[in-house]
């Protein structure tokens, strides 16, 4: 009886037991759980208090917004305080850089952010005047320049005074100037954009640019490749750009257009190569891709060739039918027609000979 009664003992201590571990597995999973969720929730609330600030241009609204990606930067695991520090600074970069684009060149992007509290963040964009372009300065530029040259550089520059400094405005502006510069037979001719000065009083910006020239160069040599019509090609590239000329950026683009209007090629690449600054010698090359040929077909309207090997046909199918025995007005008519075959027949390998001539011709 007392063995039962320990037994028993024993089942309710066992059962007691396992109820406790039950009940404290329990809460660790639910506060597990709540962990998981606090995180979460932080997380989201952390991204969705990042927010730009809207201008009043709505032109300007739209494309910072378009432009603005941090949330969704954010919204990546993994993201470190410091991380997250470094991709609001590089989206503010980016949103400053925008709006000089745009011709704000004097824009800021501020901060506010407050890590300490709720983690928000706000961009605000203060774009203030948009700058127009006052006036253009050039340094460097090679002594003996002709004198139309020296107005082609005072009347492209001429035309940008006024109109708005965007990021395309410039860019025009430093590419004419490079073209001239080039055309001026300085090949390897760059220009390189100075520090702007801005003027807040008159919203106006002075651009300076400096010319690297490096030594005249001289054209030694016109090279032809990639064609199978390089030994024709090569009259027309060393007509255009002539050997021992002085370097012409309208003389390249003018044998790129002739080049293309043959509507013969896939690709035309007309560039400098083997340029040696100390003789100013360089060779022009001329990279071409052929178009595949367009093929051939007989076509009745194409000659006389299906017309003669229908009547040869019909003479040997008539050669047959008479045999070596009819006559006609009481003389035999078999010799005569064998010998009418054995004409069409080597007429027929005429034109086909002079078919086979032309397309390889074309192919070649």
């Amino acid at each position: 009886m007392f063995a039962a009664v320990d037994r028993l003992t024993t089942m309710k201590a066992s059962r007691a037991c396992r109820c406790c571990n039950a009940f404290f597995l329990s809460i660790a999973v639910l506060l597990t759980a709540c962990f998981y969720l606090l995180g979460a929730t932080l997380a989201a609330r952390a991204s969705s208090e990042l927010d730009l600030e809207q201008t009043d241009d709505p032109e300007l609204r739209h494309v910072l917004q378009r432009a603005f990606v941090l949330p969704m930067m954010l919204d990546l695991p993994d993201v470190t305080y410091q991380r997250r520090n470094d991709l609001i600074s590089a989206e503010a970069e980016k949103l400053e850089g925008i709006l000089r684009s745009l011709g704000y060149l004097a824009a800021t992007v501020e901060v506010s952010d407050d890590m300490t509290s709720n983690g928000y963040a706000r961009l605000t964009p203060v774009p203030g005047s948009l700058y127009r372009i006052g006036w253009i300065r050039a340094v460097g530029l090679p002594d003996g320049l002709p004198e139309e040259t020296l107005i082609g550089f005072d009347d492209h520059a001429a035309r940008f005074v006024g109109q708005t400094a965007t990021a395309g405005i410039l860019e025009e502006l430093k590419s004419g100037l490079i073209w001239r510069l080039r055309e001026a037979s300085y090949a390897s001719g760059e220009v390189l954009q100075l520090k702007d000065v801005l003027d807040p009083q008159l919203r106006s910006v002075g651009i300076s640019f400096a010319f690297l020239t490096g030594r005249s160069t001289h054209v030694a040599d016109v090279q032809v490749q990639g064609s199978r019509h390089a030994d024709l090609l090569s009259e027309l590239a060393s007509s255009t750009v002539k050997e021992g000329e002085p370097y012409s950026e309208a003389a390249m683009a003018r044998l790129r257009e002739l080049l293309e209007q043959t509507a013969l090629f896939n690709r035309v690449d007309v560039s400098l190569s083997n340029v040696s600054f100390p003789s100013g010698t360089a060779e022009v090359e001329v990279k071409l891709v052929d178009k595949p040929p367009e093929p051939h077909f007989f076509q009745s309207e194409a000659g006389l060739g299906p017309v003669l090997a229908i009547l040869t046909m019909l003479l040997i199918v008539l050669r047959e039918c008479a045999g070596p025995d009819s006559m006609w007005m009481g003389r035999p008519i078999g010799p005569a027609l064998t010998g009418t075959v054995a004409v069409f027949y080597a007429i027929n390998v005429i034109v086909i000979v002079a078919v086979l001539v032309s397309i390889i011709s074309v192919q070649i």
